[in-house]
């Protein structure tokens, strides 16, 4: 059973970062929004949105197994179940930013249109069927149209009738975006594969203590990611970043050229380094490209489909306020895939390959390490040396 954390004043949760990283964006760590339902009889049907890194932990904290743990809204639905969660969002922040959209769908630009126009739903319509097809809904919706999320249900039958539902109302979930069901112990395998091991106690408490539902942050922390389409892409090309790269041997298939950390040079540190990282952008051929040369061929792509139409000037001033492209080939098999689905393939390969870096990683830092000690070893034995003749030398005399 999982030992309660010790209990924090709420002023120590002020900062959602938690400060486990430096640039503050918890890269590669697992975060999801999660929707729980209460199962009593006099709440039965009412529903919570929040945020998490660890759903198991989360929903025993709603249930009141962990001590001052759980928002305050919860306490009065217990027992509560967990319907689903999102995950794969590449930084904390950009989860956040879409846990406080989908608590707040009247307020929030992104989602206000959406919630009021199509599906009819506002900030009190909070029943398990309408709080999860609005999430599903969000994910057409920029800033997180393009990212490579996974919507987990908890069960079949939740399942089952939320996505018949969103079939009746026309809800439909991108293409790159998967949706699976398993129970809460998979889920949980998973996050403790995903998640960082090497993490002292002390930051790992702060971050239990900090991993709550924000029921005190103000609604304009993050208003300016509703229509930040910038930040996805280039937090998008931040994520999970490996420096590692120069194990991996692949060619551009656009420019036909090696990333430059792959030629000689050690650009991991530069400010350029991921445009210049060539990843694996194709799922059904394993293509490997620059992100950079296949958004340039996308946008070509999306010039060519409207070159027949006579408001081909309107679309050109549109695609100049374009910052990600939707859709185009693969440029070794054809396949037309979505940006989503490009950031799925990049983030699977990713995942694919960090053993073997971590691998080599951990056989480049021995040898750096027995090099070092030899090294060390030769300093010494020379100082040694010179003592020695220093002291069989007869005193030179004035």
């Amino acid at each position: 059973m999982l030992s309660p954390p010790s209990p924090s004043p709420a002023s120590q949760r002020k900062n959602d970062d938690d400060d486990d990283d430096e640039k503050g964006f918890d890269e590669g760590v697992f975060a999801c929004c999660y929707l729980v339902a209460s199962l009593s009889e006099q709440h039965k049907g009412k529903t919570y949105v929040g945020f998490t890194v660890n759903p198991k932990r989360r929903l025993l904290q709603h249930n009141g197994q962990y001590a001052n743990a759980g928002a305050k809204y919860t306490k009065k639905l217990r027992p509560c179940e967990m319907v689903l969660c999102v995950y794969g969002f590449p930084t904390k922040t950009q989860a956040l930013g879409f846990e406080w959209a989908w608590q707040n769908p009247t307020t929030s630009r992104a989602v206000k249109d959406l919630a009021q126009n199509k599906l009819k739903i506002g900030s009190r319509h909070s029943t398990i069927l309408n709080k999860s097809l609005l999430g599903l809904a969000m994910l057409n919706l920029s800033p997180w149209r393009h990212l490579p999320l996974v919507v987990h249900f908890f069960n079949d039958t939740h399942k089952r009738d939320v996505l018949e539902n969103a079939e009746k109302k026309d809800v439909n979930i991108p293409s790159h975006v998967r949706v699976e069901v398993g129970e809460m112990n998979e889920l949980d395998a998973y996050v403790k594969e995903h998640n960082p091991t090497k993490t002292s106690k002390k930051k790992r408490r702060k971050r239990d203590d900090n991993d709550d539902d924000d029921d005190d942050l103000e609604s304009e922390d993050f208003l300016p990611l509703q229509s930040q389409d910038s930040d996805i892409f280039m937090s998008s090309q931040r994520v999970s970043k490996q420096q590692h790269q120069q194990h991996q041997q692949h060619v551009c298939e656009v420019c036909l050229r090696q990333s430059n950390s792959t030629e000689g040079g050690n650009n991991t540190d530069s400010e350029y380094a991921d445009e210049e990282e060539v990843c694996c952008t194709c799922s059904s051929c394993g293509a490997h490209a620059h992100l950079v040369c296949l958004a340039e061929n996308f946008f070509k792509y999306g010039r060519d489909l409207h070159s027949d139409k006579e408001n081909r000037d309107e679309d050109a001033i549109h695609e100049s306020y374009e910052l990600i492209p939707e859709k185009g080939p693969c440029p070794r098999c054809d396949r037309v895939q979505s940006w989503g689905d490009v950031l799925a393939s990049r983030s699977r390969g990713k995942r694919n390959v960090a053993p073997k870096h971590r691998a080599q990683d951990s056989a480049d830092k021995e040898m750096n390490t027995a090099e070092k000690r030899a090294q060390k070893r030769a300093k010494i034995n020379s100082w040694t040396e010179e003592i020695e003749i220093d002291s069989l030398s007869p005193p030179a005399f004035g």
